[in-house]
């Protein structure tokens, strides 16, 4: 796809979602979103968190905390919707970053206690009021539809942090997307940055695909390297994974505190690869590591954080810590994609998880992208024309497809292919995370969300992939993407994404997942009656949401399980009749009888499980799901499935033959252990 294609592919889609919603800051918002899944894509960002701010000397369109909230990344975005693209007036970029810079200073001040707790940007003011001291690493970056000269300034300090000056344009955005590269190369020089001399043992494998360096790194100076480059360092999957799963281990916590001396023999060391390595001579040794190039740790990003926050939060002292590396340096390129998984796969991981659970799902995603390439939507009742959904497996697969077309074939692609009908791997996850129930999932992120999407379906749920189950996930969208749209009618003031997020949830729990999919599918579009309900629902979640528990701020409040769980603990307050729909004309809820159900009818089999499981008193379930987490007896999905069918029991309702078939495997473990 050439640069014109690109850019005027990007505006289409930034312009349809304007459709919906009108005005320059929709549009903004859009732009940093498609700008987002590129970044993160290439590894270059963290998944951006949308958060508008304008104050006239101040401004920020959104932000990325990371790390363990050391590291912070404010973007603003100067979208123009011209294609061409323009040049950005040459003062354009230097006020822009100045207006960030104020918006981090004044919010060092104390600027949340002056602006109202239903802005966008309300929680992140409060958080680095609160942790201005633990932020080690700051980038204030500009992104843009135009084309950037060069920034001013590479750097700048305020409030006695320093702060990294990035920039963005088309012109970046394009190489990445053609490339599908990683991220810039990182080049750190030992000698020259911190004064270091790390000897090494080299290898030249066989076949000349590659050299291993064998050397270990005092843990001070592996500390100041992430201190430095942060999580630029791990590669995208292993980022994403430490985000999810968190940073500290306790063993090797212990390990860094009360014997420094023996980590080498205890730890398992770090797998890394890299562009290249330069060799110098050294004044210790003969022959030194004097630089790499691209660094990228694959295996052992656990260990490098864990050492990073043992000197910054217990003072560790780490003189007598060592730790051993291996780099790869790959020097057949277009091995790279295949190596790193496998170095990840086969290396001795202390934390059981590595990137091969993560590339587990390709073949997940594969089929999906088969499914959505030859499943046609119902004919639509005005035009009488039928559609397909487009799954973006990878981001700009949409115009790539386009781009070799002619005009007259372009113009069929998309009567075939709407935009409105893209969805991306991250869009997906919202969809089914959302309805299992996870909202909290949803709102930690699109990147993190798409992660425990992964492990969840690793762990605890091995979907049928086939027709019926894309044509629900298809439903899914449609209802997710409308309660979007609706919620954004409401005008709350703040926090869409995450009313949308649980209101989504809500609608899946007080339907026992028995909203009837088919029906969504079958008119590509909401039945009537059903906007009503979503519009009752969102005003009660909202309420919700917008009153945390221990002043705890929203953001931070709506990725907490217990945000969930006390929303469906208070439903008996919601007066949302959904039982009534069962009778409505186009039969919107079906709480399926004995023969009926989402899928077809149930076995003999289903239905006995589900009056067992029916037999199970409330206070019953509650209590196994109490004992689960008090014990570490049952996983974290079966303590929620333990929770969600005390509730069902509670009302009188039947669980679906899911729930039923998990509540089954509770019951006859929590008998096994000697808990019933």
């Amino acid at each position: 796809m050439n640069f014109e294609s690109f850019c005027e592919s990007l505006r289409q889609e930034v312009l349809f979602s304007s459709e919906q919603e009108d005005g320059d800051l929709f549009r903004e918002e859009r732009f940093l979103e498609i700008a987002s899944d590129y970044l993160s894509q290439a590894g270059e960002a963290n998944g951006i968190e949308p958060a508008s701010y304008d104050s006239g000397d101040m401004r920020i369109s959104g932000y990325s905390v990371y790390g363990d909230g050391e590291f912070l990344d404010l973007y603003t975005v100067c979208y123009t919707g011209k294609t061409p693209p323009k040049h950005l007036p040459e003062q354009e970029p230097e006020r822009n970053i100045k207006k960030i810079a104020k918006f981090f200073e004044e919010s060092a001040k104390g600027l949340y206690k002056r602006i109202e707790e239903s802005s966008p940007v309300f929680d992140l003011a409060q958080q680095i009021s609160q942790n201005k001291n633990d932020i080690s690493k700051l980038r204030f970056i500009l992104l843009s539809d135009a084309e950037i000269g060069s920034l001013p300034e590479k750097q700048i300090e305020i409030n006695g942090c320093e702060a990294e000056i990035r920039k963005y344009d088309i012109r970046d955005l394009y190489q990445i997307a053609e490339s599908k590269s990683r991220r810039e190369a990182v080049e750190i020089s030992i000698r020259k940055e911190f004064d270091r001399e790390i000897p090494f043992i080299k290898i030249d494998s066989a076949k000349s695909e590659y050299a291993c360096y064998l050397c270990t790194f005092p843990g001070k100076l592996l500390a100041d390297i992430y201190g430095k480059y942060g999580p630029a360092l791990l590669e995208k999957n292993v980022r994403s994974f430490l985000q999810v799963r968190g940073k500290i281990n306790k063993s090797i916590r212990e390990t860094i505190l009360d014997e420094p001396q023996r980590f080498l023999a205890y730890n398992n060391g770090i797998a890394a690869v890299a562009d290249e390595i330069t060799v110098a001579n050294g004044r210790e040794y003969a022959k030194i590591i004097s630089k790499i190039t691209n660094l990228q740790i694959v295996n052992g990003g656990q260990t490098t954080a864990s050492i990073f926050h043992a000197i910054r939060n217990d003072e560790a002292d780490v003189s007598s810590l060592d730790v051993q590396v291996k780099i790869t340096v790959i020097k057949k390129k277009e091995l790279f994609e295949h190596f790193v998984p496998k170095i990840s796969q086969y290396a001795n991981s202390q934390n059981k998880i590595n990137i091969a659970d993560f590339s587990a799902n390709d073949a997940f995603n594969k089929k999906i992208e088969e499914l959505s390439r030859s499943v046609w939507t119902p004919e639509i009742r005005i035009s009488g024309k039928k559609t397909q959904w487009f799954y973006e497996r990878v981001r700009g697969q949409y115009a790539e497809f386009k781009s070799g077309l002619s005009p007259a074939k372009q113009k069929a692609f998309d009567a075939v292919n709407p935009l409105g009908q893209k969805f991306t791997k991250t869009d997906m996850a919202k969809y089914i995370n959302a309805w299992a129930q996870l909202p909290y999932h949803v709102c930690r992120g699109a990147e993190i969300n798409y992660q425990e999407f992964v492990l969840r379906m690793r762990d605890e749920w091995k979907p049928v992939l086939d027709e019926a189950y894309y044509k629900n996930l298809i439903a899914k969208a449609i209802l997710f993407r409308k309660t979007d749209d609706i919620i954004a009618e409401q005008d709350f003031g703040g926090y869409k994404s995450q009313i949308t997020a649980y209101t989504m949830a809500l609608l899946s729990h007080l339907s026992a997942q028995m909203l009837d999919l088919n029906v969504i599918w079958e008119k590509q579009e909401l039945p009537s009656g059903l906007e009503i309900k979503i519009t009752d629902t969102c005003g009660k979640v909202k309420k919700h949401i917008w009153t945390p528990e221990k002043e705890m701020n929203i953001s931070e409040w709506c990725k907490r399980e217990k945000c969930w769980t006390s929303l469906i603990e208070g439903e008996k307050n919601f007066n949302i009749d959904l039982e009534s729909w069962k009778t409505a004309k186009e039969n919107i809820i079906a709480v399926v009888a004995e023969a009926g159900g989402v899928g077809g009818a149930r076995t003999a089999e289903e239905i006995a499980e589900i009056e067992e499981v029916s037999q199970v008193a409330a206070d019953i379930w509650f209590s196994l799901a109490k004992w689960g987490k008090e014990t570490n007896s049952l996983p974290p999905w079966h303590r929620r499935i333990s929770f969600s069918l005390g509730l069902l029991a509670q009302r009188g309702a039947k669980p679906s033959p899911k729930q039923a078939r998990q509540g089954i495997i509770i019951i006859r473990k929590a008998k096994d252990l000697g808990f019933l």
